[in-house]
């Protein structure tokens, strides 16, 4: 019996030291403390579980997927559920996008757009109505996060919506819409990012000209070459650089 027990303890020192034990050990106490009663418990568990992130797939550990799906539905305290929604970026498990959906209604703007960002990474026809609608959040964030989920989504049903998004109050999200109008080189977005090389903001102006190259259309250069006379030093490099790409000297 002694030899036994010898055996097996000399097992689990191999096995603690490979990290196997403490692995899914770890695994395991970390989902138990997603129901503590302390919500700094719960919210270090919910990014511990991050960590198990596995770096060749992306994937997190499948075992902690419905504990994170409750967490996102359940918890009060809108820092766990914002983790929670992060976490479930991880997986191609599609039972995720139901609870991401459903929490683009939660009370809390972080919360909504870290959804909307998670939600972006899944191949499911879902996603994009579920894009659309955030893309009218009353939150600039969440704004911002859906006009770069759509273009990460490719759907062309989207040039429209974020041709509109170009005249959001928001600068931010102005910027946003114009990176991913640059993804889809339809010709539709062109005369509306001509437009937006003359927004007040430069970070707006240095999309649009990155953008305008990506989508290839000669129109664009006339408004590129005088953009070259911009205030900004970023905004007159990017427009030199789509001018290239252009095939016209800058």
């Amino acid at each position: 019996m002694i030899k036994e027990l010898t055996a097996i303890l000399g097992l689990l020192v191999i096995l603690a030291a490979c990290g196997c034990v403490e692995k899914g050990s770890d695994l395991d106490k970390n989902i138990q403390n997603l129901k503590d009663t302390d919500s700094s418990v719960r919210l270090q568990a919910a990014k511990d579980l991050a960590k198990t992130i596995d770096a060749k797939t992306a994937s997190i550990d499948p075992k902690a997927i419905d504990p994170l799906i409750e967490v996102l539905k359940t918890d009060e305290n809108s820092s766990v559920r914002e983790q929670a929604a992060h976490d479930l970026a991880f997986t191609e498990d599609t039972k995720v996008v139901d609870p991401l959906i459903q929490a683009l209604k939660d009370e809390n703007s972080d919360v909504r757009a870290q959804a909307t960002s998670s939600l972006a990474g899944f191949d499911d026809p879902r996603v994009f109505y579920a894009l659309i609608q955030a893309l009218k959040d009353n939150s600039a964030d969440v704004r911002v996060d859906a006009a770069s989920g759509l273009g990460v989504v490719g759907d062309l049903r989207a040039i429209d919506p974020l041709i509109q998004a170009l005249n959001d109050e928001n600068s931010s999200v102005r910027e946003s819409a114009a990176l991913s109008l640059g993804v889809f080189k339809d010709p539709r977005a062109v005369d509306h990012l001509i437009q937006a090389l003359k927004d007040k903001d430069a970070e707006v102006r240095i999309s649009a000209a990155m953008s305008l190259g990506n989508l290839g259309d000669k129109k664009a250069v006339e408004p590129l070459t005088a953009v070259l006379n911009d205030e900004n030093s970023v905004v007159r490099d990017k427009a030199a650089q789509s001018l290239k790409e252009l095939g016209s000297a800058a």
